[in-house]
């Protein structure tokens, strides 16, 4: 497994939200549109612009895959013990052949299912896209814990391991191949099929899916915001609005404009003494009057101050 090992050096250099990506890719294989979803998030976070949701990164790390082997075989003999996986009943074994073809089979709802998922999960098969579930019939059961006992045999040792949802599975179970639909990779070019070096699809869909589908979505976004300042010409002048206005753009601090937009008390009982003279029902007839009024008052101002002297 050096090229996943060569991936796995390769992905640290990335951007964190590419090694989540990396990592999806490698435990699925499609991505969701909810991967997508969290990929965006995640992408916006590593610019500065914040997720409501809080999501944190997981890169791709050792754990995810198969551990490097001792030269020495190891067989699976038996899988057993599940504990709070769906409604298979405790205590069951699962034995396997040490040479040849096991075959499992069983009727719907027999349990096959879930034993392949913890499987695919103990094992760090590529595709983890299912996860293993408790018994959802059963409300007590849903807080629990799927774990199960794998016997193996490490060249003529034999030893048991246990697996447990949650916790990084056994490096000794990392070295045994799981492979069903989900798990293949198959590459179509002209009719033909073509290989492709386990893992380097990765890489693949890295580029060709996730950074391509990201930047679709993130060109359809910034294509959407608004960013004509024609409704606020009638602002523009040497006040200090009109200059802010005359210079809007990214970088233009929110509190600057948070500042300029609040309003003192001064200021708006201002506008109310305004609105009340503007809704007076003959405004040049309330200023005559009030013109009026004032050379009243003056002319009374002369005679007091003539008959004080």
């Amino acid at each position: 497994m050096a090229l996943l090992n060569e991936i796995l050096s390769w992905s640290t250099t990335l951007p964190v939200w590419q090694q989540d990506a990396v990592r999806r890719l490698f435990l699925q294989e499609d991505l969701t549109q909810q991967d997508y979803d969290d990929l965006y998030a995640l992408l916006k976070v590593a610019h500065g612009i914040p997720d409501s949701q809080n999501r944190q990164p997981i890169p791709l790390a050792a754990e995810h895959l198969p551990a490097k082997t001792t030269g020495a075989t190891i067989v699976l003999k038996a899988m057993r013990d599940l504990q709070h996986v769906n409604r298979i009943v405790s205590g069951q074994t699962l034995t396997f052949s040490p040479t040849g073809i096991t075959v499992i089979y069983g009727g719907n709802s027999s349990g096959k299912s879930g034993y392949s998922r913890v499987l695919k999960r103990a094992c760090r098969a590529r595709d983890q896209a299912e996860d293993v579930l408790t018994d959802a019939t059963n409300p007590a059961e849903q807080s629990s814990i799927p774990e199960a006992t794998f016997d193996i045999e490490i060249g003529t040792t034999p030893k048991s391991v246990k697996w447990r949802r949650g916790t990084p599975s056994p490096d000794e179970l990392s070295t045994i191949a799981v492979f069903d639909v989900h798990c293949a990779r198959a590459y179509l070019k002209e009719g033909e099929a073509a290989y492709l070096p386990y893992g380097m699809d990765i890489v693949v869909n890295l580029a060709d899916k996730v950074i391509a589908k990201l930047s679709q979505r993130l060109n359809k976004e910034t294509s959407g915001i608004n960013v004509d300042v024609t409704p606020f010409n009638h602002l523009l002048g040497q006040t200090t609005v009109g200059k802010l206005i005359a210079d809007l753009s990214h970088e233009t601090n929110p509190t600057e404009i948070n500042t300029l937009a609040t309003l003192s008390e001064a200021e708006i009982s201002r506008i109310a003494e305004l609105k009340a003279v503007l809704s007076e029902a003959d405004p040049k007839a309330k200023a005559e009057e009030r013109k009026l009024s004032a050379e009243r008052i003056k002319d009374i101002a002369v005679r007091v101050d003539t008959a004080f002297a």
